[in-house]
């Protein structure tokens, strides 16, 4: 793993896995939402890593969301959402396709990003229903998630800012990235990072090094809370 520049010096048990870095402290019990699923790459190399957690994997592009299902029918332990994350609930949000998957995304301009590399900008759009964390863990029955991964093309700022004080007590660790290859977007990601630390949130955080521009300052972000890291008391993971 490239080197991480942290905010606290203690010594973690740091592990990255595509990019997303987190702290392993998972057992039986631990409940992982995975937002921006995408085709499960995530998904898969998580779950066969830590083979007895249970996940929520949640995709807003359908065609993925059906791939996910049929990859991980036989996985008791994993649950698929069709459904986008922001800030609030609602019905027939508009998603921009883009013919990479990983860049769709709810903003068209995030869709258009991969265009510099002569790739047509996207295929259309969708509409699909949103939801917020807070009604996925009440639709599955979720006190506490051991980490919330995130990739969701532009959305995390929202989503971020959106979490209120008693969700971010509920929430042990956040691996996001930060899609802040825009000028104007970091003075975004460093106020949210400020506001994590107003939570009792601890940071590092790399800067990926496939990505020649000096803008990206943050990119993947770990925030994590002492308190939560060791709690183990989640339920079993039920779709209400």
């Amino acid at each position: 793993m490239k080197k991480l520049y942290s905010r606290n010096k203690q010594n973690k048990k740091f592990q990255c896995i595509h990019l997303h870095t987190f702290i392993d402290c998972f057992n039986e019990h631990s409940v992982i939402l995975d937002l921006g699923a995408n085709k499960g790459k995530f998904g898969k190399a998580f779950r066969k890593k830590f083979p007895d957690v249970q996940m929520i994997l949640v995709e807003g592009n359908p065609r993925l969301a059906s791939h996910l299902e049929s990859k991980f029918k036989h996985d008791s332990g994993i649950e698929i959402l069709p459904v986008l994350v922001g800030e609030e609930s609602k019905e027939n949000v508009t998603f921009y396709l883009s013919n990479i998957a990983q860049a769709s995304s709810v903003y068209k301009e995030y869709s258009d990003t991969w265009s510099f590399l002569g790739i047509r900008k996207n295929r259309g759009e969708v509409q699909v229903n949103m939801m917020t964390i807070e009604d996925i863990m009440a639709a599955f029955r979720v006190d506490k998630i051991d980490l919330l991964k995130m990739d969701v093309e532009g959305i995390e700022w929202g989503i971020l800012n959106g979490l209120t004080e008693d969700l971010y007590n509920r929430i042990a660790q956040i691996s996001v990235e930060f899609h802040d290859f825009y000028q104007k977007n970091v003075t975004k990601t460093k106020s949210c990072i400020e506001r994590l630390q107003a939570m009792g949130y601890s940071y590092v955080h790399k800067h990926p090094p496939f990505h020649p521009s000096s803008l990206l300052r943050y990119h993947d972000v770990l925030f994590y809370k002492e308190s939560l890291l060791q709690e183990t008391d989640v339920p079993t993971l039920t779709n209400a």
